[in-house]
């Protein structure tokens, strides 16, 4: 029986003076800007004021999309020239222009939003416009410094720094669990516990570097190889990378023992891919048993690849929306005894959950049908959120 759970961020109610925080008094000065035909001071109506917007000219500008305010990414405008310039390909209209990663990238690549020479994390919307917060500002020197100082270190038990957690028990032995965050410090970390969860212990760094995030995680069906994905090489947007451990979650290193020099499967490469997400069936009846599936999407063009082989190689990658009514962002795959897979997602624009299933192992897919209709796309704009709206997430399972 395959069962789907549409699952909705609820959080406890905040009385409204605590969710306000103190925002920072914005001095733009358009003297300060290369190109005297550009109103800078409109860039904080589009996302959350930098100073680096001061670099932006007529000509960089022209990069936005006409509808560019409508889109509620708490991202400046620097950094979307920068992303729409590196990424052509993304979508123009409509809602979700812009890949999930996109504020973590952000942060990543330039540590916050840069004010008066100090760094600051947090911004939110309020009246209809973007403002930055007061909190815990640091120099751009700091953040460097910060960013040295976590390169090889994860604080597992550190309730700071980290997001995105993905974990998974091993399918033999309850003791044996793997793990991985979006941090702390720059980049995906990986982490595995021998006791249940008891205690963790931070893994190797993912070999080869330049990792960002989204991880998940998943085991081989007898438990002896363990599988982790992450977003990596991101420019504007990132690649899909695959690594395979061999010790637990100790190293993720394995796929080397096949490829020397080479540790790790790069399925994407076009730095178009966001929201990754990675199953394996392990069921003992399945005739796919041990095939890794893989989802994600490449400017909201839903994806899927596979391997037959341990995360070895990889099928090229198949297209499995069709059109801006079916364009999503996240994804989830299950499979179930008898070896079928079924594939979901959320429609940014259609207001639907949608499905494709296949009988031969992931090799083709029947067309999508509708699972579900929502009140909304992807989705929700609900008072709580205050920096991003709530995401519509579909998990499967068999």
């Amino acid at each position: 029986m395959l069962a789907l759970v549409l699952l909705l961020p609820v959080l406890a109610a905040v009385p409204a003076h605590a969710q306000q925080g103190q925002a920072v008094a914005l001095k733009i000065d358009a003297a300060k800007g290369v190109d005297r035909r550009v109103d800078y001071a409109s860039l904080a109506q589009v996302g959350p004021w930098d100073d680096r917007n001061y670099l932006l000219t007529a000509e960089d500008l022209a990069l936005l999309p006409p509808g560019e305010r409508t889109q509620l990414d708490a991202i400046p405008a620097f950094f979307r020239v920068e992303m729409r310039r590196k990424n052509p390909g993304m979508p123009r209209t409509g809602e979700a222009q812009y890949p999930r990663s996109a504020l973590q990238i952000f942060y990543l690549r330039h540590g916050g939003f840069l004010i008066d020479g100090l760094l600051y994390r947090r911004a939110v919307r309020r009246n209809g416009a973007f403002v930055v917060l007061k909190e815990q500002p640091v120099t751009l020197e700091e953040w460097s410094e910060e960013n040295k100082a976590l390169a090889g270190d994860v604080r597992v038990t550190s309730p700071t720094g980290a997001s995105e957690s993905a974990v998974k028990i091993h399918p033999l032995d309850g003791n044996k669990v793997i793990g991985g965050a979006n941090g702390p410090g720059s980049g995906q970390k990986m982490f595995y516990s021998t006791n249940g969860g008891t205690s963790w212990t931070a893994s190797a760094a993912l070999p080869l570097g330049s990792t960002c995030c989204d991880p998940t995680v998943d085991w081989s069906a007898d438990g002896t190889k363990a599988y982790t994905s992450t977003l990596g090489g991101c420019g504007s947007v990132c690649n899909v990378w695959v690594y395979r451990s061999g010790d637990g979650g100790a190293t993720w290193t394995d796929l080397e023992t096949l490829t020397p020099g080479d540790p790790r499967r790069e399925v994407t490469s076009a730095s178009t891919s966001d929201k990754e997400f990675i199953h394996v069936d392990k069921f003992g009846t399945s005739p796919r048993k041990d095939n890794v599936y893989l989802c994600w999407h490449d400017n909201n063009t839903l994806k899927f690849s596979r391997s037959t082989d341990f995360a070895n190689t990889w099928s090229a990658p198949l297209t499995m929306s069709s059109g801006t009514t079916q364009s999503g962002i996240g994804c989830d795959i299950s499979s179930d005894k008898n070896g079928n897979v079924y594939y979901f997602w959320p429609a940014t624009n259609g207001k639907t959950i949608l499905s494709r299933r296949s009988t031969d192992g992931g090799a083709t897919f029947a067309a999508a049908v509708t699972v579900a209709n929502t009140q909304d796309g992807y989705d929700f704009a609900i008072p709580a959120m205050e920096t991003r709206r709530a995401f519509i997430y579909a998990a499967a399972d068999a």
